[in-house]
């Protein structure tokens, strides 16, 4: 009766501990995992990476043009006020 609880306990045992053929798909299922995780996480980095490099492009397009726009207008203000110095000088000196 004893040897039989004993052999019992060895089978138990032996049950408890893992296949090296289980052992060995489960790490490699959870190195593919994790493989998984690392290639997701990298794909999302470079969306984050382009969409923030499209943000730069975009605020240094906006700048550039708002800077134009400035020298433009700036330019334009001068412009208007030699004309309006000149028709002021034209109504001063006689004319032949």
């Amino acid at each position: 009766g004893s040897a039989k609880l004993g052999g019992g306990k060895l089978g138990r045992g032996k049950k408890l501990e893992k296949d090296p053929a289980l052992a060995t798909a489960e790490a490699a299922t959870n190195l593919m995992h994790n493989l998984e995780q690392i290639r997701l996480a990298q794909a999302n980095a470079e969306l984050k990476r382009f969409q923030l490099l499209r943000r730069l492009d975009s605020i240094k397009t906006r700048r550039n043009f708002e800077l134009g726009e400035s020298a433009l207008s700036s330019l334009n203000g001068i412009r208007a006020y030699f004309h309006h110095c000149s028709d002021m000088i034209d109504g001063v000196t006689p004319k032949l």
